[in-house]
């Protein structure tokens, strides 16, 4: 038989001559055939390191991960995770059962217990308006500005035309051009959620489209202001899940300093309006709350000290027909059956506090 080498010259055509292309063309097409392949090599390299895209590429932990955001302290990085311990399932069926009882009423409710890393998650990642529980983000902007030295606490504000409005607050009964200091605005905006100095806030921070773009870079995907206040209509949105993250992140210091998260939270303690999560809660327990309240929907976020020394997270928001008192009492109910189940649980309270009268 004739040598292996002879018959594979025999039977190989090369590709110059199958296509019957001059050398010169040949080469210069295999050269930019080359090219676009170490393009695509390379923009597909640069795009995976990239450290930009691959923050925007990374997903937001959700509950059925078994995790809830927890952001760094740096602004603009995403959250990293926090990790959850399990679901407090008996509770979850008593609050459901609660809600089972009322057809015309939908619940959100996201809690985190910040001692044992339990959580209940009812309908937590749902969309619903947010009242004026969107004021506390826009305070959460306003402090991260404070502590990057971009305002003062004891700047003065004027309050001008296009951010007076009604509804809720007292600084719209105040003469036109008024001047008040960041401080007395954001304080007013939360302890007596006045309308009026959450828009000047929202003014001072740059307006709308700034905050929603800083929201979204913390990890509240579903937070965004579409209206300034009162937003009557509910266009404002959140989920129980990303108010419940911010006041994690704010009982942490994440965001924020510690001198700043300290102030903010003693402004939540002063909260004036204590109707929903409040009489549900036992003799010695301290709350840092925010309530919202448009006639479609009904909500609050608070963070919760017991007496055990346990501390928890929780944000109940409820659409109703319009101006059902059923809605409240539903989240007075849910805020004493959480209460009451932390209490039995935790070791250092064995016999469960009575809740505070309803009112």
């Amino acid at each position: 038989p004739r040598p292996v080498a002879t018959r594979l010259q025999e039977t190989y055509v090369s590709p110059r001559r199958r296509l019957n292309l001059p050398w010169p063309l040949l080469y210069l097409l295999r050269f930019v055939i080359l090219g676009v392949g170490v393009s695509v090599l390379a923009g597909t390299v640069f795009s995976v390191w990239n450290p930009v895209t691959h923050q925007l590429r990374q997903p937001i932990s959700l509950v059925s991960q078994n995790s809830v955001p927890s952001p760094s302290a740096s602004f603009g990085g995403l959250p990293s995770p926090f990790p959850l311990d399990q679901d407090l399932e008996p509770l979850q069926e008593e609050i459901a059962a609660l809600a089972l009882h009322q057809p015309t009423l939908k619940l959100g409710l996201y809690l985190v217990d910040l001692q044992d890393h339990d959580y209940l998650d009812i309908r937590g990642d749902q969309m619903f308006p947010t009242a004026s529980l969107i004021k506390l983000p826009i305070a959460m902007a306003l402090f991260q500005d404070l502590d990057a030295g971009k305002v003062q606490l004891l700047q003065e504000l004027v309050m001008t035309k296009d951010v007076l409005v009604g509804q809720s607050g007292w600084m719209q009964y105040q003469p036109l051009n008024s001047k008040f200091t960041v401080l007395d605005t954001v304080t007013a905006m939360l302890v007596d959620s006045d309308n009026t100095a959450a828009n000047m806030i929202i003014k001072l921070l740059g307006g709308i489209e700034p905050l929603n773009q800083r929201f979204a870079a913390w990890g509240l995907q579903a937070t965004a202001i579409h209206n300034l206040l009162p937003d009557l209509q509910g266009t404002n949105v959140s989920t129980p899940q990303d108010l419940t993250n911010l006041l994690i992140w704010l009982s942490q210091g994440d965001l924020i300093s510690l001198t700043s998260r300290d102030r903010f939270l003693d402004i939540l303690r002063h909260t004036t309006i204590n109707t929903l999560l409040p009489p549900g809660l036992g003799p010695g327990a301290i709350i840092a709350h925010k309530t919202g309240d448009i006639g479609t929907m009904i909500g609050e976020s608070g963070i919760i000290d017991m007496p055990s020394g346990k501390r928890y997270v929780v944000t109940a928001m409820v659409t109703r027909p319009y101006n059902s008192d059923l809605a409240r009492t539903l989240i007075q109910q849910a805020s004493a059956q959480i209460y009451h189940y932390l209490s039995s649980t935790s070791p250092t309270s064995p016999t469960a506090p009575s809740p505070r009268p309803q009112t």
